[in-house]
């Protein structure tokens, strides 16, 4: 990340400088979200969040909402008692011309400048963070030395990669937390004037091998199949799908092509890609923020977050029915909800979990 590396890369510049502008405004949102005291918190949670860098299922690493903003991490509480506030560590320095927003970002121009010693990055973070939340900034070709030396440690709060080469040095499109569950999108209101409910689909087809848990995840038989025809699923999603959530499964070949003429469709909800090829389609797929996954095993990766996903949909519809009265469609919908995070999301956040059982309580 430092002035010299920037200045030998080949990339584009106003590609290089859109790429730094997005970690600018997510280490943003991360610092403004980094100090949460609580009344009754407690040292046994761990501060430590991130993404699962050994999954094949790669994309896009910064986490953006359906409007395109910023996402920060969650909420988590901090023990007054051993709290010693934040820190701000760069492994390579950072940018000049942009180096006194850095500082105005973090509130501080204390920053730790290791000038590329990974040994005494690695050691400073170790040794005199704890208790502190670090914010750490790299380059990409340091960052896969070190960061997996640290990334487990209780301190490290949140990890900036600033590279040329975006493709290799990009972890998980698939969005997981330290405790290993994937993740929902953010809850979105539906307005019961206008939503006509969810649909399914598919633009060249499901394995047959798991086609069932397909229909059992999504609460329905009735998918589209598209059978490869392009034009006709750009059509049937613009067209007949206007005021659903769309859910769309393609292959990557397929979806290169279909996903930058649909994906900004308000009722488009998420795509998942499923292909050979992942290292090839992650490279256009990680332009999409409403591309969920891009793998080539469903098990492990597409239909657990397809699980997830599903239940917020659910979440989100029971609650405008709730907020309308209608408590049994609502209960409907949260022990769908409840069924999706607890048979197939494998391993699915307690947060996400307890929360459903709560709206099921409301509905009695």
């Amino acid at each position: 990340m430092s002035n010299k590396s920037s200045q030998n890369s080949k990339s584009d510049p106003n590609q290089d400088r859109t790429s730094h502008n997005s970690l600018l405004a997510q280490f943003t949102n991360a610092t403004a979200a980094g100090y949460h005291p609580q009344p009754q918190a407690t040292t046994t949670y761990s501060m430590t969040t991130g993404f699962n860098a050994n999954s094949t299922s790669s994309a896009n690493q910064t986490v953006k909402n359906a409007a395109n903003t910023f996402l920060p991490l969650p909420a988590q509480p901090i023990d007054l008692t051993t709290f010693q506030g934040l820190k701000f560590v760069t492994l390579d320095g950072l940018l000049i011309e942009t180096r006194d927003i850095y500082d105005q970002i973090s509130g501080t121009f204390k920053w730790e400048m290791c000038e590329g010693q990974e040994d005494r990055c690695v050691n400073y973070i170790r040794d005199q963070c704890a208790n502190k939340r670090t914010f750490f900034m790299t380059s990409g070709g340091l960052g896969k030395n070190v960061v997996p030396k640290i990334h487990d440690l209780p301190q490290l709060y949140a990890i900036y990669i600033y590279c040329a080469d975006v493709v290799t040095s990009s972890a998980n499109q698939t969005v997981k937390n330290a405790a290993n569950t994937f993740l929902p999108l953010p809850a979105q209101p539906i307005d019961l004037t206008t939503f006509k409910g969810l649909k399914f689909v598919a633009l060249d087809g499901l394995l047959i091998e798991t086609r069932d848990i397909y229909d059992q995840i999504s609460g329905t038989i009735q998918w589209e199949m598209c059978e490869s025809q392009e034009d006709r699923c750009m059509s049937y999603i613009r067209d007949q799908c206007a005021n659903r959530r769309t859910f769309l499964m393609t292959s990557g070949g397929l979806g290169k092509n279909v996903v930058p003429k649909i994906h900004d469709l308000p009722q488009l909800y998420a795509i998942y890609i499923y292909c050979a090829d992942v290292v090839h389609h992650q490279e256009w797929a990680c332009k999409y923020s409403k591309v969920r996954v891009v793998c080539n095993n469903d098990d492990l990766y597409l239909l657990p977050q397809l699980a997830v996903d599903v239940a917020q949909a659910n979440i989100d519809w029971g609650d405008a029915l709730l907020k309308s009265g209608k408590r049994d469609e609502a209960k409907k919908k949260f022990s769908k909800a409840d069924e999706n995070l607890t048979k197939y999301a494998k391993n699915p956040d307690p947060t996400m979990v307890n929360e459903v059982k709560k709206k099921l309580d409301e509905c009695k």
